[in-house]
């Protein structure tokens, strides 16, 4: 007798862009394959709950000082550019642009997260510094 798979049980072949560190790491478990193992990691991260969340959750939220200190270490990315801008008289430039990039930073550097306006509220800031010293 053949017993039928359920619609959620179905495997669904997708394509996945992996790094070559993250590539190493999946092939460190030898007694997995790659996908056995992503889907292993899927459902311990299922189980935590709305995928959102558990994004989100990873890393705490960001202080004043986690902000500047990612500012500073960066400088020559987002100070230099504010410096020009503020120089030739421009108004506050498009920060919506720059939150991907801090926020990676902020991740990568301070193991901290925050949102998308509190970003936005700090470099405005910074730049008004720069603009009234410029």
């Amino acid at each position: 007798m053949v017993q039928r798979v359920s619609d959620d049980d179905r495997l669904v072949e997708v394509l996945i862009g992996f790094t070559r560190a993250q590539l190493t790491w999946l092939d460190s478990d030898k007694t997995r394959s790659r996908s056995g193992k992503v889907r292993e990691l899927v459902g311990v991260a299922m189980s935590q709950g709305d995928p959102q969340e558990v994004i989100e959750n990873r890393f705490e939220l960001a202080s004043f000082h986690d902000f500047s200190y990612v500012f500073d270490l960066k400088y020559s990315v987002f100070g230099v550019e504010m410096q020009e801008i503020a120089s030739n008289g421009g108004e506050i430039p498009d920060f919506a642009l720059w939150i991907p990039t801090f926020k990676g930073l902020l991740e990568k550097y301070r193991e901290k997260t925050a949102t998308d306006f509190q970003i936005y509220h700090f470099l405005k800031m910074r730049f008004e510094e720069i603009k009234q010293i410029s």
